[in-house]
């Protein structure tokens, strides 16, 4: 059977395609293979004997190429159609020559293989021949693409032929020697069927970028992505879906160079190449022997998985400068790669496609009437990962419901994001395993960077942030740097378009699962003055969309702050107060304002409703509701800072100086002037106790002596009147009174 010539029919329209079936069956039939097309049989179309005779060769035939343009060709008389009518698919009544030559080709389970013609494809003859229906051919060509048939498509004749080394490949394994050998395969997994959801357009990219590589070189392509994202199980499923077409279909892991060695050698094996080398102990002769069957094989399709280092990625790299007529699929975490290698990054699965999943791998669950809703609230609780929804569909088909698990989550999610069984799940390692190999590879700058972005929100975060810090902070940390090695690794995901990037909450969840109690308390109050110089530092043209970029982050690290270290909100308050300034007309939008309320609300629940902690945080907010025009809620608030700052000690009478001017504002612009003098007299008394305390004038001095001392003149007092109530003042509190020759302001 091994030197059985090949036989091969091409199938097409001769008005349409008679140069294109010529130079493929002469390019067959230099590589010594039988090859006939239609007019190879010398009988005219009307003859009952030419369908018959068609039938009988591509029975026995060791494959089909079929050209697929708009023109159907001539039909067979109907009393010759009669024999083959159960091969006709349903709805066809009838069928013109090149349908049925695929036709008998599919009936008798023989390879064909497809190519279409675009529409810019110049054909034999400019018109067709005087029996032609194009009805009919529309028909056939439906329903190849309601079987999903593949049908790669050429312009010209030169594209064409193309796709000849691609047929005689497609071919490797028909009939004339299936007997004689075994396609070798070692796949680590089998399809998942309909549970592989929302990839179709990913493998279609894929299928597209194999297709256009040359038969004789190395196809080189990389599935890079966060992990667990379902990059391995998509190279899989690509696999099993295009394996007719492959001489062998191989898999190895590549977790670091000597793996990628070890795992290629070990094909020699006898369940996988079962090559004479496989009993020799040295590891360089077997890998040597695999090669060279690669070399001696073509077609074949390797998948390399997990190549998730850097130094592996660059032994991957070294490994297809040495290969040729093969496609190679990598499967990394790492995202950047030479120009040899094309890369498509695999995102999250959308909406849809997540709810689809976790509805249909959930069959043993407690069912509920909000089981669409719930799946819903849970795929995008597990950010929409494939191995989290995955774990999380093993975990409720043990007859558990959505609403269970959703409720565990919430008390128990580190324990959920550890539970695994590798039987059900064909994924070695839980989610909160996954990355842990990753976060070791990071360099400490790396590491710090993804700690603090661990209490950012879900939401985009703008690139320039890594700018807003101080300049020997800047030059000490690197930021950028370290942006750009979590985005080698798909720790983070940068926006293709916009100077902005992302972490995934699940990422997040885990990088706080690693630090203990004070390392997260330590590193929220890094988050914080980190926005705060932020906002301190927004250019005057930027201040609007930058605070609105913040927005969503300064919400994050209120909920965390909430949770970690209530005494940390005067930081973030400050932050929400100035971002409210820098707003003007909004300064309290539907975001700031609860802010405020939930940092006083946790306050006073960790620290009583009268902490000390409090005073500065109802400052702010007091002097933001001035500024919104809202003044009797303004005053309110205020009096309870001035209440709570007076029992404060130094630090109390210090802050009572900016709620006492705040205070004395509001009263001036209810026209309480009284009211007004006594709290602006309260803000300098409290300035000088704490000049006496210090030993030297504070900031802020002299202006409240100037302003005291307009306020005494505007209701009555003279000059020297207005002079002589503030050095009394002055004496009373230890300290002498103001020169009036223009001295300067303290410091």
């Amino acid at each position: 059977m091994a030197g059985k010539r090949r036989r091969f029919f091409v199938s097409g329209v001769s008005s349409e395609f008679r140069h294109v079936c010529d130079e493929i069956a002469n390019d067959l039939q230099a590589h010594s293979c039988d090859v006939a097309v239609q007019r190879s049989f010398g009988t005219d179309p009307r003859a009952p004997s030419l369908l018959a005779m068609l039938h009988d060769f591509i029975q026995e035939c060791d494959g089909l190429i079929a050209l697929i343009g708009a023109r159907s060709g001539d039909c067979p008389p109907d009393e010759a159609a009669v024999a083959y009518a159960d091969m006709l698919p349903e709805g066809f009544a009838r069928a013109s020559y090149t349908q049925w030559e695929v036709f008998f080709a599919e009936a008798h389970g023989n390879p064909v293989v497809y190519l279409r013609a675009r529409p810019d494809f110049v054909p034999h003859n400019p018109v067709p021949s005087d029996v032609d229906f194009p009805d009919l051919q529309a028909a056939h060509i439906r329903q190849l693409e309601r079987l999903n048939r593949y049908m790669p498509e050429f312009s010209n004749l030169a594209e064409a032929c193309r796709h000849v080394g691609r047929v005689r490949w497609e071919f490797a394994d028909t009939a004339a020697d299936v007997a004689s050998r075994h396609k070798p395969r070692n796949l680590p997994h089998g399809s998942i069927g309909s549970l592989f959801k929302g990839r179709e357009q990913f493998l279609n990219e894929l299928r597209a970028s194999f297709e256009g590589s040359s038969a004789t070189t190395i196809a080189g392509m990389v599935v890079h992505g966060l992990g667990g994202i379902g990059k391995t199980r998509a190279a899989i499923e690509y696999a099993l879906r295009y394996e007719g077409e492959y001489s062998a279909v191989l898999f190895v892991t590549a977790k670091s160079r000597e793996e990628l060695r070890s795992n290629l050698a070990a094909l020699v094996g006898p369940l996988v190449l079962d090559l004479p080398q496989q009993n020799i102990a040295e590891e360089e002769v077997r890998l040597a022997a695999v090669l060279r069957w690669l070399e001696d094989n073509p077609r074949w399709f390797l998948l390399i998985d997990n190549v998730d280092t850097e130094a592996a990625a660059t032994a991957v790299e070294e490994l297809l400068a040495r290969l040729s007529g093969g496609h190679v699929l990598i499967t990394s975490r790492v995202g950047t790669w030479s120009q040899q290698v094309e890369a498509l990054e695999l995102d999250l699965l959308a909406p849809g496609p997540a709810v689809e999943f976790l509805l249909e791998a959930t069959l043993g669950r407690r069912r509920t009437a909000s089981d669409r809703e719930d799946a819903a609230r849970l795929s995008e609780t597990l950010g929409r990962l494939s191995l989290a929804l995955a774990q999380a569909a093993a975990f409720i088909d043990q007859r558990r419901s959505f609403t269970a698990y959703l409720k565990s989550w919430e008390t128990a999610r580190r324990k959920l994001l550890d539970t695994h069984d590798p039987r059900k799940l064909a994924y070695p390692l839980p989610v909160a395993i996954t990355w842990l190999t990753t976060f070791e590879q990071l360099s400490e700058s790396a590491r710090d960077l993804l700690g603090l972005l661990a209490f950012f929100s879900i939401e985009p975060i703008p690139e320039s942030l890594c700018d807003a810090v101080p300049e020997d902070v800047r030059h000490e940390l690197d930021l950028f740097g370290a942006l750009d090695e979590l985005g080698r690794y798909s720790l983070v995901s940068r926006d293709r378009d916009r100077p902005e990037f992302s972490v995934h909450r699940l990422v997040q969840a885990v990088a706080r699962d690693r630090m203990n109690e004070d390392e997260q308390r330590l590193t929220i109050n890094t988050v914080v003055n980190w926005l705060s110089w932020a906002v301190r530092h927004l250019n005057p043209g930027d201040i609007w969309p930058g605070i609105e970029s913040l927005q969503p982050h300064l919400k994050a690290a209120f909920a965390h702050l909430e949770r970690l270290a209530p005494g940390a909100m005067e930081g973030l308050a400050w932050l929400s107060a100035n971002s409210g300034k820098l707003r003007r007309e909004k300064v309290l939008d539907r975001q700031t304002e609860p802010m405020f309320r939930r940092a006083l609300a946790t306050l006073a629940k960790h620290y009583g409703s009268d902490s000390a902690l409090a005073a500065p945080l109802l400052e702010k907010f007091g002097e933001l509701l001035m500024d919104a025009n809202r003044l009797d809620e303004a005053e309110a608030i205020l009096k309870r800072a001035l209440e709570i700052s007076e029992r404060g000690g130094s630090w109390g009478h210090f802050l009572a100086v900016d709620v006492n001017r705040n205070l004395a504002n509001l009263l001036l612009a209810a026209g309480r002037g009284e009211e007004a003098e006594t709290a602006l007299k309260r803000s300098l008394q409290a300035l000088l106790k704490f000049a006496a305390w210090a030993g030297s004038q504070p900031v802020g001095l002299m202006t409240t002596v100037r302003d005291y001392g307009a306020i005494l003149e505007d209701r009555g007092k003279s000059a020297s009147e207005s002079r002589a109530i503030i050095d009394d003042l002055f004496r009373e509190a230890g300290v002498e009174p103001p020169r009036r020759d223009g001295q300067e302001e303290g410091t």
